[in-house]
């Protein structure tokens, strides 16, 4: 008799348990959701941030692609500036320089009017400026070689420009040295002609 008394609270005790049982199973269901939700935004940012990274890169390379193109470009000489005029007349004065240094020394050296001393210091004067201007000529070969200097054209146009006034004052300064050398003969040949038609004049033999 005490038996079927207890029955009916068992069951109850039963269901009770199963009813917590399933408030605990669908609390588990509805975690698992959240935390499947959050991987799958977790995921999604993921994507996006990688993404996102993949195109800046690609960006990147694309800009440093083409600032290579533009530095790869500026080892080259483009035709406008070897066409350059003041190019020829960088090297014609030059090359003027040049000829006017042979043929004073030889007019000095034959004329013997100056010492040996003075004959030497004309020519390394003029040595010196004609190796300074050698220098520039150098120094405007290199511009326009492709490939050894990595300049724009308006640099390369401007140190051509460069060139082309120094040159100009070496010029100048190398006539100035043989203008003075030049002065100092016709001096001592005017005073050889004097003293010879003094001579002449009162029959003074040498």
């Amino acid at each position: 008799m005490k038996l079927f008394y207890l029955i009916p609270f068992v069951l109850i005790l039963s269901a009770k348990g199963q009813s917590v049982e399933m408030k605990q199973l669908l609390l588990n269901i509805e975690k698992l959701a959240q935390m499947k939700a959050h991987y799958q935004t977790m995921l999604q940012g993921y994507r996006t941030l990688e993404n996102g990274y993949r195109q800046v890169n690609d960006m990147v390379k694309g800009n440093f692609l083409l600032h290579q193109e533009y530095l790869d470009g500026l080892w080259a000489v483009r035709p406008s500036v070897r066409q350059y005029g003041r190019i020829q007349t960088i090297v014609q004065r030059h090359r003027q320089m040049v000829d006017e240094y042979r043929i004073v020394l030889q007019q000095m050296q034959s004329a013997r009017l100056l010492k040996t001393e003075e004959l030497q210091r004309l020519k390394s004067s003029m040595a010196a400026v004609v190796n300074r201007s050698n220098g520039l000529l150098d120094d405007m070969m290199l511009v326009l070689t492709p490939g050894r200097l990595r300049m724009n054209d308006e640099e390369r146009i401007g140190l051509i420009n460069r060139v082309d006034g120094e040159g100009g004052e070496l010029l100048q300064q190398f006539r100035g040295i043989v203008d003075g050398y030049s002065a100092l003969v016709d001096r001592r040949m005017q005073r050889q002609r004097e003293v010879k038609s003094i001579r002449s004049l009162y029959g003074i033999k040498q």
